[in-house]
């Protein structure tokens, strides 16, 4: 019955977003002349094209003549952007406003001679590309020349107030909850995980969209990071082959094994007027040697308990990934594109320890007990993951856009901890033996709807999107107390957890585009439900939210290179299935953790103010943000 209600209201909003009025716009001429700004002579044959303004499709261009003129008839009234492209001349970029029944001419545009065509060229620094907006600071993986051949973790490196500790955890601003984004489209794995999966060769470009507008998904407190994929930029086909190996550990550590880092990665495509296709595949072997020291002490009463520790920690880390990507362009007004994402990934963690015990009252001073152990703890979590999307669009002749996409991800992912304590002075006394192992199969569906018009000088937006997310562990955990005495079950830590979420979303936004001044205002609503399902105790957790997510953003540029920006948006932590997890778990002589089916998510209101400059080569950016969770 629900679900039939939340059809109708599905339906009923959907007519509300997608039926607006479209005004009709008479037609007008653009026109101009372009001459080389060094003779001052016209340039013929030089492409002109016409771009509108918020989203920035193009909706017309010319073709200057002889003497450098060009004319776009049949422009209607609105905000574009005038762009210019010819070998050899930097483009240029002009904004303007049409407005109806007048026509606009622009006068003379001067092309300056790119510098690359000369003969010599002194290069007397290197420029980060930065492409600030609104909502988001979008770096180009290129210029992160020091991440060539290794992973996305390691552009993150280079990123400005974005941080990754050793374990692979990426956080901004202190905190450390993202979504997602792989060539727009949202992936449920582990950030960390996915960044140490994807080959720094493969990616275009990294977004951080630190105040995110309504159209985006709330998940995440910290926003969100987009990656996006290289694609084919010349007609025909192309390849690219990379291969990077690492020189030998400067510091091993004492570990039993060097660490090895080697990657090769290919890339092929073809690209044609109506196809883009491009495979890649990517082998990257990165292990780390370290070292770990650690001092864990607990008081209860008047016992206080102490054990220091020091020892080997190293990882070893095996990613093989694929991807396809396929875009198809039937007419130039619509586009149906087709993702396919593959990778497999094995990473072991080998901790052997020296722990010393001793407990002591404090109120004597007296010692109650010491032991010295040691302990082997090989920690193995492998993944196989799965993505595939599929993704309609289509722009009318009212400039009204619609698109419809779909997405399904299947993880797997699974491994085992094995947990030995031995005696000091003979290894072969077992104090204890552990061996846990975890099977987690994950699915996540998604559909989604959306629509735009032309509204006002700027674009309104709307769209619906439905998401249905399974998140299963089964756990077994079994130990041995001493040596010869049997491999036995727990049953306090063995069982199974099974987390649902099925959610509905609806928003609507406005944005606009002005020669100094950019913003959107947004309003997304959602309604959630998820089930926690536990077993053996067969109890089931239920949880039903409705929120409301605003979004707003700007950016104004006075003048001389100075931007100024403010954002608001509000976001959402959902639990993850080990925080919700019931079961007990040990992965570590010094660790119990223990999950709650009756942990809320974690809302977060983020504001910020921003302001940047550009001196020279360089860029200064100065933020004031705000985190309330």
């Amino acid at each position: 019955m629900l679900e039939s209600y939340m059809l109708r209201k599905t339906l009923l909003l959907l007519t509300v977003t997608l039926i607006c009025l479209v005004s009709v716009n008479a037609q007008t001429l653009v026109s101009g002349r372009i001459l080389d700004k060094v003779t001052s002579q016209p340039v013929p044959f030089v492409s002109v094209a016409l771009y509108r303004q918020p989203d920035s499709v193009a909706v017309g261009g010319a073709i200057t003549d002889s003497s450098g003129q060009f004319r776009i008839a049949e422009a209607k009234a609105g905000v574009y952007t005038l762009r210019t492209f010819f070998v050899g001349y930097k483009p240029v970029s002009v904004p303007i406003t049409v407005v109806r029944n007048k026509p606009l001419d622009l006068g003379t545009l001067l092309l300056e001679g790119d510098s690359r065509l000369l003969n010599e060229v002194r290069i007397a620094g290197q420029r980060t590309d930065v492409a600030m907006q609104a909502d988001r600071q979008t770096y180009r993986a290129a210029q992160f020349q020091s991440a060539a051949g290794g992973t996305a973790t390691d552009i993150l490196r280079n990123l400005p107030g974005l941080s990754i500790n050793a374990e692979g955890d990426v956080s901004l601003r202190g905190a450390n909850g993202f979504l997602v984004l792989l060539n727009g489209k949202p992936v449920q794995a582990n950030l960390g995980t996915l960044l140490n999966q994807m080959p720094a060769n493969s990616i275009e470009s990294i977004e951080v969209i630190t105040t995110p507008n309504a159209r985006y998904d709330p998940d995440g407190k910290a926003g969100i990071i987009a990656i996006v994929t290289k694609k084919g930029v010349d007609t025909g086909w192309s390849a690219q082959v990379n291969v990077l190996i690492g020189l030998p550990s400067t510091n091993a550590f004492g570990n039993t094994y060097n660490p090895v880092r080697y990657s090769p990665d290919m890339t092929l495509n073809y690209r044609s007027a109506r196809w883009d296709v491009t495979l890649s595949s990517a082998y990257i072997r990165n292990d780390i040697a370290g070292r770990r020291e650690g001092d864990v002490n607990t008081t209860i009463g008047n016992r206080f308990t102490r054990f220091p520790s020091t020892g080997e920690r190293s990882f070893d880390r095996y990613t093989f990934t694929n991807r396809i990507a396929v875009a198809f362009v039937p007419t130039k007004n619509t586009t149906l594109t087709l993702g396919l994402y593959q990778s497999q990934r094995t990473e072991d963690r080998l901790a052997d320890i020296a722990y010393t015990n001793s407990t002591t009252n404090l109120l004597t001073g007296l010692a109650y007990n010491q032991r010295a152990y040691f302990n082997s703890n090989l920690v193995r979590k492998g993944g196989r993951f799965y993505t595939g999307n599929l993704d309609y669009a289509h722009t009318f002749a009212s400039k009204a856009a619609l698109s419809v996409g779909a997405l399904y991800e299947y993880d797997l992912i699974d491994g085992f901890t094995s947990n030995r304590n031995v005696n000091r002075n003979n290894y072969r006394d077992t104090l204890q033996y552990s061996y846990s192992t975890t099977n987690r199969p994950i699915q996540n569906f998604r559909a989604n709807v959306d629509g735009s018009i032309p509204f006002l000088g700027g674009k309104l937006e709307g769209g619906y999107q439905y998401r249905y997310q399974e998140d299963t562990g089964d756990y077994r955990y079994r130990q041995q107390d001493g040596n010869g005495l049997p491999l036995l079950v727990v049953p306090t830590f063995t069982g199974r957890t099974a987390i649902t979420n099925r959610i509905h979303s609806w928003y609507t936004q406005y944005g606009a585009v002005a020669k100094k001044l950019e913003y959107t205002l947004g309003l997304r609503y959602e309604y959630a439900v998820r089930e926690v399902l536990s077993m053996p105790a067969n109890q089931t957790y239920t949880l039903t939210l409705n929120n409301l997510f605003p979004s707003f953003n700007m950016l104004y540029k006075p003048k001389g290179g100075l931007a100024l920006r403010a954002g608001f948006s509000r976001r959402v932590q959902r639990n993850s299935n080990f925080a919700l997890n019931p079961l007990p778990e040990r992965e570590h002589s010094e660790t119990l953790e223990q999950g709650d089916p009756n942990l809320l998510p974690e809302f977060v209101n983020l504001a910020e103010l921003g302001v940047s400059k550009d001196v020279g080569r360089s860029t200064l950016l100065a933020t004031v943000y705000y985190q309330g969770v």
